[in-house]
């Protein structure tokens, strides 16, 4: 590859040398107008002002039209001023306005016929040209073309009526100078519009960004109340349904009673041990550890006996009947099934109390399980407080809707039914 030797690099890094200071100074003076958007329409009004001055004073008496600068003159200056001033407030009529004066100008002798030679553009069209920069930018599309189109039209008869001597060049100068300013500020205000699309849109997303946030934090919310209702509510209730049983039988049967305060005490241990694996996988969860499912498995629908036989030794008579052939279920179906019997017969034990029967019918389908838990509500009501707030059935809930399955609670006689179906083609995606 070629490259420059040190003699030719030389002017180069001159001329870069001396642009640079321009270019930065041209940097500046953006930053500062963007920030004070009135700075650059009183500069583009003073530049009109003085330049109009300096053309009327400078025109040659031997024209045809002549006029000396007067009073009238430099009102005529002073409303082409104004206007551009106050273009950002009324672009249109700041056009009207600068295109009237400096007709007036050029037709009163003020101005005279092509100051700028081959140019054919006075500075007060020059400001009627600022004005129509003006409206494109801050106009949309259609009226400013309407206003180009106008202006072009109407521009073109002073020149015709006038009778200059280059109409054909002073008509083009016109309309070229009309188009570009259009131009320039259709392309201001493109790139103004689509980056306040932009803008906008990272704003939408930020606020999207933050529903989705909210509602994820609303869905932990519901899981971790829903394991801690599962954990605390099953093993605190055979606790005290053992601790009751054991008072009532540690001065008649000491030994059923020592028995009922071993298994009180195990369930107890059960209860710490289950409450510092959810506590330990909620920490890892929020720490980005792996999900509990991968590193605690969950109980399963296939431990439903060992499940009734730890509420048979609570007191409860549960009757566990089954019906069809038993399938594989899906990981999400397969522990709800569990938790809702688990909750099922916690309720039962709560509110019917020991010695309740309970009936549990298990029923493998085509393509759903369901699952009928009811009980004769005729057991020792005083072993478990009744209270509570219905956090085991909006568990339940909120456990079905996961896996699109159908559940329906009530009272059933004088006791309690819940009734679930499960689809069997497993949990939501």
């Amino acid at each position: 590859m070629a490259t420059l030797s040190g003699r030719s690099q030389a002017p180069l890094g001159r001329v870069a040398g001396a642009v640079r200071p321009a270019t930065t100074a041209w940097r500046a003076v953006r930053r500062r107008t963007a920030a004070l958007p009135w700075l650059g329409d009183a500069t583009a009004a003073a530049g009109y002002a003085v330049g109009c001055l300096i053309e009327a004073g400078s025109a040659s008496p031997t024209a045809d039209p002549y006029r000396a600068l007067d009073v009238g003159g430099v009102l005529l200056v002073a409303l082409g001023t104004a206007a551009l001033a106050l273009q950002r407030r009324s672009p249109a009529a700041a056009l009207l306005a600068t295109g009237a004066v400096a007709f007036a100008l050029s037709s009163l002798g003020y101005v005279g016929e092509d100051p700028f030679g081959a140019l054919g553009l006075s500075l007060p069209g020059a400001g009627a040209a600022v004005a129509m920069y003006a409206l494109s930018l801050r106009r949309g599309r259609p009226r400013s073309v309407q206003a180009l189109l106008a202006a072009i039209v109407v521009g073109a008869v002073p020149t015709l009526v006038l009778g200059r001597h280059n109409p054909a060049t002073e008509l083009a100068t016109l309309a070229l100078a009309m188009v570009v300013a259009w131009s320039f500020g259709d392309a201001q205000r493109t790139r103004h519009a689509y980056t306040a699309s932009l803008r906008d849109r990272a704003e939408r997303l930020e606020r999207e960004r933050h529903v989705l946030a909210e509602a994820a934090v609303a869905q932990e919310r519901a899981r971790i109340a829903r394991e801690l209702h599962d954990v605390v509510a099953h093993h605190l209730s055979l606790m005290i349904v053992n601790a009751a049983a054991a008072d009532r039988q540690l001065t008649r049967t000491p030994a059923v009673a020592h028995a009922l305060l071993t298994e009180l005490v195990g369930t107890g241990q059960a209860a710490v041990t289950e409450m510092r694996r959810l506590l330990t996988v909620l920490r890892s969860e929020g720490e980005g550890g792996e999900p509990w499912q991968d590193r605690h498995p969950q109980p399963t629908f296939a431990g439903l006996d060992e499940l009734v036989q730890t509420f048979r030794s609570a007191g409860l008579q549960v009757e566990l009947a089954r019906r069809g052939t038993p399938r594989p279920l899906a990981a999400g179906v397969d522990l709800t099934a569990y938790r809702i019997v688990q909750e099922s017969l916690t309720n039962a034990l709560r509110h019917a109390g020991a010695g309740a029967r309970v009936q549990v019918d298990v029923a493998f389908g085509d393509d759903a399980l369901e699952l009928r838990i009811r009980d004769d509500g005729a057991g020792a009501r005083t072993a478990v407080p009744p209270g509570g707030v219905g956090h085991g059935l909006i568990g339940m809930q909120e456990r079905i809707n996961l896996v699109r399955g159908e559940l329906a609670v009530g009272a059933d006689g004088a006791g309690f039914a819940v009734r679930a179906v499960l689809p069997l083609a497993g949990a939501r995606a």
